[in-house]
């Protein structure tokens, strides 16, 4: 069909036949004649206000070109899809697939020429009734107030942005002059086929094929006459007459459509009458928000940097994405996230109840306030945006809530009236008895969670936080890949790992006693006491400090450094790791998403692979877009060393540092689970 065809489809890119000379000479004269006729017409209005000159100087400057249309490439849909092949992401500027004609059914096009422009078939690209009426209306009124598009008119604006789309008779003449543009140079099939492709028809879909899957959750090949004739209702008003909007508003209009589609001969009777009497059934469950959104934030930041993708071209190539993600693994994620973030929460407001009970009974609680003073209030009343907070004496103040605390005091959620709260007074009234404070600003809590395949390094599930749409803390923020937090006591087992490869063993003991280094810096353990003569195990398994900082003094720090640095599994730039005694502790900052790629070679025997996001990556033509290499694997450790760690660290979990959490793990695998 050209070049308004797929790629994809060789058949329809053969060039129509060429009609005979003596056709072609009649073709022409016919089109003059029409183009002549209509572009008289239309400036009929122009004229009597005296500017013909004007709008044929304007289309002059504006006229497209046919050359505009011969490389139809419209953006389309990115589909992600799981480990397993399944869709459940979709990324677009415009939501769109575009199929050709012949892969729908024959229904739906004769539905659109129905409705839209029953004479497209005998007409040149603009309708000389249509056109006739028109400029009679606009005439008798004085403006243009009246249309008469046919579809390939409307193919035309919609293509080309130069047409623009107010209501001018300038407008309208260069939407002409490109409509015989095209039917001069293009089959009627190769326009309706774009038409289909390009229109807007609500819910945010562009496109026969996308709304098909939006509405009823079907392909245009699969949809029965009602269904065609719901679609071809919808470009006069798409949300008016939108099934999911306005369900009866869409039921008189498609009987229309399938009124008129009887009347043109495209439905029997039988058929008209069995269309006619069924209702319309949307697939609701398709208009959903797009899950994982974590993780597909993850997918867009990969293909961003990615050489032969580019960023930009996401949302607008039409490409198949197979993604390493895990659906149900995914799921359970962000449950544990929410229920876990809850429960810390309800420890913190017993904490502050707690604090708040001690405040009231305390010598203090009867002062008067006094500016700059910290302390506890009472909630007396909750707004949407303020809290009422009293003091002993009967001082009152309205203290705005903090943006960044709007979830957090929320009646019956955290804060309930007769409870405390903290402020920081700033100004006092004693005539009037009231002050002035501020709400200390309270976010709720946050966290993060990555889950790979310890076997390849693919990554299974991603959450960021507690959810995606976050305005406490302005949203949109992917903690589990952008958050940089200090490792802390998660990087000891690699430098334990380096002790471990030069010779070092578990039974290894070293002195765990006070040290201060030359410019001050003195560690301590977590439980601020020194414990002697220590096994390398033990100090592995109690998170001790003193030890491990002697285990890395018998290698060395810069050669320490050196080895964990090749646990960073991620970007071209390395863990900046200062030769400083307080890294071997952990103070280097690291995304979650690095930490677990990092202990991914730990739990593999030592070796590193990944991570990965992206499988395989199909463009329009169902062609891989890219070739993605198979996961290199790097031996980080060799496997002496690393069974030395990981039964360290699944002892950190029997009776170590992680004990407490044992206890949420199925008995059949408490004893083989490594953790720090």
């Amino acid at each position: 069909m050209g070049a308004f065809k797929r790629r994809k489809d060789p058949v329809a890119t053969a060039p129509a036949a060429e009609p005979s000379p003596s056709l072609q000479r009649l073709r022409g004269v016919a089109l003059h004649a029409w183009m002549y006729l209509g572009c008289a017409l239309i400036l009929i209005p122009i004229a009597a206000g005296g500017g013909a000159l004007g709008a044929l100087r304007a289309w002059l400057e504006r006229a497209p070109t046919i050359d505009e249309f011969s490389n139809y490439n419209p953006p389309e849909t990115t589909t992600l899809q799981d480990k397993d092949g399944a869709p459940f992401a979709a990324l677009f500027e415009q939501r769109r697939i575009v199929v050709p004609i012949r892969q729908m059914t024959p229904l739906l096009p004769e539905a659109f020429v129905s409705i839209e422009d029953e004479r497209v078939y005998e007409h040149l690209g603009v309708d000389p009734r249509g056109v006739m009426r028109a400029a009679f209306v606009n005439l008798v009124r004085g403006k243009s107030s009246q249309g008469a598009s046919t579809i390939t008119q409307q193919t035309a604006r919609n293509l080309l942005p130069a047409i623009g789309s107010e209501k001018t008779s300038t407008r309208k003449f260069i939407e002409m002059l490109a409509s015989f543009q095209m039917e001069h140079s293009y089959s009627k099939e190769q326009i309706l086929e774009v038409y289909l492709n390009q229109i807007y028809l609500g819910s945010g879909t562009y496109g026969v094929e996308a709304a098909a899957k939006t509405f009823f959750a079907k392909s245009t090949k699969d949809l029965t006459a009602e269904e065609c004739a719901t679609l071809a209702g919808l470009p006069q008003l798409p949300e008016k007459f939108s099934p999911l909007n306005n369900p009866d508003f869409a039921r008189r209009r498609r009987d229309q459509v399938l009124t008129k589609m009887w009347e043109h001969g495209f439905l029997d009777t039988a058929q008209y009458d069995e269309a006619i009497a069924r209702d319309i059934v949307t697939n609701r469950t398709a208009v959903v928000k797009s899950r994982a959104p974590y993780f597909v934030d993850a997918v867009r930041r990969v293909v961003a940097d990615h050489p032969q993708l580019g960023g930009d071209k996401l949302q607008t190539a039409g490409w198949r994405i197979k993604t390493t993600i895990d659906p149900e693994m995914q799921r359970i994620a962000e449950e544990v996230i929410r229920a876990s973030l809850d429960a810390e929460e309800k420890e913190w407001i017993i904490g502050r109840q707690e604090r708040w009970a001690d405040e009231k009974s305390g010598e203090d609680f009867q002062r008067a306030p006094a500016p700059n003073q910290m302390r506890m209030g009472e909630v007396a009343a909750i707004f949407e945006k303020s809290l009422v907070v009293k003091l002993p004496g009967g001082w009152r103040a309205d203290l705005e809530i903090p943006h960044a605390s709007a979830g957090y005091f929320r009646r019956g959620d955290s804060i309930n009236i007769g409870e405390g709260v903290d402020i920081e007074v700033t100004d006092v009234d004693p005539q009037r008895g009231v002050y002035k404070a501020l709400l200390l600003p309270r976010q709720r809590m946050q966290g993060a969670l990555v889950c790979l395949d310890a076997t390849n390094g693919d990554v299974r599930a991603i959450v960021g936080g507690r959810e995606y749409n976050d305005p406490e803390n302005n949203g949109f923020f992917n903690r589990a890949i952008l958050a940089h937090r200090q490792a802390g006591s998660t990087f000891k087992p690699f430098f334990y790992a380096c002790g471990f490869e030069h010779g070092l063993t578990p039974n290894t003991v070293v002195y765990d006693g006070q040290i201060t280094f030359a410019d001050g810096y003195s560690p301590r353990n977590f439980e601020n006491r020194f414990f002697g003569s220590t096994a390398l195990e033990t100090a592995l398994i109690k998170s001790r400090n003193i030890p491990t900082i002697k285990l890395v003094q018998q290698i060395g720090l810069r050669e320490a450094t050196d080895y964990v640095r090749r646990f960073q599994r991620l970007g071209d730039e390395a863990w900046d790791l200062p030769l400083e005694w307080p890294v071997v502790l952990g103070t280097t900052s690291v995304t979650p998403l690095e930490l677990a790629a990092a202990y991914q070679a730990i739990a593999n025997r030592g070796v590193a692979r990944g991570p990965r996001m992206i499988e395989r990556v199909w463009n329009q033509d169902d062609r891989e877009a890219i070739g993605i290499p198979e996961q290199e694997a790097n031996m980080l450790m060799s496997p002496q060393a690393n069974a030395y760690i990981q039964q360290g660290m699944m002892n950190v979990l029997t009776h170590g540092t992680g004990a407490s959490l044992l206890k949420e793990a199925p008995l059949s695998i408490r004893r083989c689970i490594p953790g720090k």
